[in-house]
C-alpha cells in the first residue's frame, strides 16, 4: 500500500522530499530543465507533482506535469518521472491520478521520452502519436 501526496504551490516546501529522485532525471532532460526549475514551475502554479510513499515514508515514485492548452484540447505534459515500483504504484493510484488530470480539464496525456521509456510507458496505455524532431538554432 502506497501513500499518495500532491504538491502544488500551496505546499511547495514538500518538494524537498522528492528532490533527490528528480535530480536523477536531469541528465535525461537534455538541458531543458533543472530540478530547481521544476520547483519554480510548481511555485508559480504552472506545474504540479504527485509522489507515492511506502508505509515507512520512502518515496517510491514521483512525477511532475504541466497543462498544455490547444484550441480544441487540453493536455497533460509529463515533464519528469522518477523512482521505482511503477507497476505497483499504477495499480493502486493510476485511475485516481487520471481523475485529477480530468478535473484539471485534460483530455489526454503526453510526454517526450526516449524509445526505451516509450516502450516502458506503453504498458501503462501510452502509444506513439508523433515523432519529435528538434533543431538547434
Amino acid at each position: 500500500m502506497y501513500g499518495f501526496h500532491l504538491i502544488d504551490r500551496s505546499n511547495v516546501e514538500n518538494f524537498e522530499l522528492v528532490r533527490d529522485q528528480l535530480d536523477r532525471v536531469q541528465s535525461a532532460a537534455n538541458g531543458e530543465f533543472t530540478t530547481e526549475d521544476l520547483k519554480t514551475l510548481i511555485e508559480q502554479g504552472r506545474a504540479w507533482s504527485v509522489y507515492l510513499t511506502t508505509d515507512a515514508g520512502t518515496v517510491k515514485l514521483v512525477s511532475v506535469w504541466e497543462m498544455v492548452f490547444y484550441p480544441r484540447r487540453t493536455k497533460i505534459n509529463l515533464i519528469a518521472m522518477a523512482g521505482s515500483g511503477f507497476r505497483e504504484c499504477c495499480e493502486q493510484w493510476y485511475e485516481f491520478v487520471k481523475n485529477i488530470w480530468r478535473s484539471q480539464g485534460a483530455t489526454s496525456v503526453t510526454c517526450y521520452t526516449s524509445p526505451a521509456m516509450a516502450r516502458f510507458l506503453s504498458r501503462a496505455g501510452f502509444s506513439e502519436k508523433y515523432r519529435f524532431l528538434e533543431m538547434e538554432l
